[in-house]
């Protein structure tokens, strides 16, 4: 299906929740984990003239109210090959955390040089992330593109002892988990969430 002018595309979003218990039995299973950061919906548009914008998942209320992207976030994607439309998939750590700003935690590609990717499972679609994007650095949860932008990294393996690190570590930013399935498509069932314990995180 090609994607040639803007359309408001919904983000996929995991909405149903797991308990951390069930980690090992979705491991068993050949999900993925990724890490899931404290930040904001966003989705990214690269027109073919190599502009950059973003929407939140909200289509009623699109524009986000209190980041526009900077010559700096905005570098790596006016780098994207091919003549046509490419949109991404990312949480923006800007507003929700105190110490990380104007960063984007990439997660998924929905558009690929005019391509939406609607029946192509995540697998394939992180594979064109992977080969789209190089990396200069990684951390437990990223792969780090630049100063303002990060790939989520996925587990296969290990989901509790991960589990463990992330509640031992503490960190702000990260929430919990995000669960994919690798051989899913887009419009099936194929991703749920699990968050650490929070008094100012709800699902």
């Amino acid at each position: 299906m090609l994607y040639t002018e803007y359309q408001y595309i919904k983000p996929p979003r995991a909405e149903q929740k797991i308990p951390a218990h069930l980690l090992k039995l979705f491991e068993a299973q050949g999900w993925w984990i990724q890490y899931k950061k404290n930040g904001t919906n966003s989705v990214i548009y690269v027109t073919p003239q190599k502009n950059v914008f973003a929407k939140t998942r909200h289509q009623d209320k699109p524009d986000h109210k209190m980041w526009v992207f900077s010559d700096a976030s905005e570098a790596i994607f006016k780098k994207v090959s091919g003549n046509g439309w490419w949109v991404f998939n990312a949480e923006l750590l800007h507003s929700k955390t105190p110490h990380i700003k104007d960063t984007n935690y990439l997660h998924d590609v929905l558009v690929a040089d005019g391509e939406y990717l609607l029946d192509m499972p995540y697998a394939e679609r992180y594979d064109i992330l992977l080969a789209t994007f190089p990396t200069i650095g990684e951390t437990r949860s990223h792969f780090v593109l630049n100063a303002n932008t990060w790939m989520a990294r996925n587990r296969e393996h290990d989901f509790g002892d991960e589990w463990n690190l992330l509640l031992e570590q503490d960190k702000s930013e990260d929430e919990g988990f995000v669960l994919k399935h690798p051989g899913r498509k887009i419009k099936e069932s194929w991703t749920m969430k699990v968050r650490k314990p929070h008094k100012n995180y709800t699902f």
